[in-house]
């Protein structure tokens, strides 16, 4: 599976926003195995890492994307088949659950199977789950966390941490 910004290709090779740690490189193979048994071969992101803030102490260890250890996962392209476009699994356009609900719950999973949103809405919420049941991320908000991830999943690894966050 290929992680990328949607950056024009000759930008590419020297955008620091792909740029990430290897234990969150680690992680995001363990979640490729999920991606392939779902036909999935591209994942398009806004960024991995993103600059510290200037308030960030130079000394202090960074977390989240200043420290290269989180994603935002916006859009997934499933393998080519034939001669048809790809199909693309979007999360602002796919995840079905509330905001403020735990869209893998066994509630939240019943009435997806009654949603209008179909099978894309299922499958996205399937790989989201089974991401979440694998334990391979110690912070994972879809779109029900907030306002702010309301187009994409946010996928996080926090080393040294024995809690684990999944809305």
């Amino acid at each position: 599976v290929t992680y990328k910004t949607e950056l024009p290709p000759e930008s590419r090779p020297t955008t620091p926003y792909e740029v990430m740690d290897c234990r969150l490189a680690l992680a995001l193979a363990d979640f490729s195995a999920i991606l392939q048994k779902h036909d999935i071969d591209e994942a398009l992101i806004f960024s991995a890492w993103r600059p510290p803030s200037k308030s960030w102490p130079k000394a202090k260890e960074a977390i989240r994307h200043p420290g290269g250890l989180a994603v935002d996962i916006r859009r997934m392209v499933k393998k080519k088949v034939g001669s048809e476009k790809p199909r693309d699994l979007i999360v602002e356009r796919d995840w079905a659950p509330q905001l403020n609900q735990d869209g893998c719950s066994t509630e939240a999973r019943a009435k997806l199977d009654q949603t209008d949103k179909g099978a894309d809405a299922r499958e996205i919420r399937a790989i989201f789950c089974e991401a979440n049941d694998a334990r391979i991320f110690t912070s994972m908000l879809s779109p029900n966390y907030d306002r702010a991830h309301h187009n994409h999943f946010h996928l996080e690894i926090r080393p040294d941490v024995k809690w684990r966050l999944v809305l």
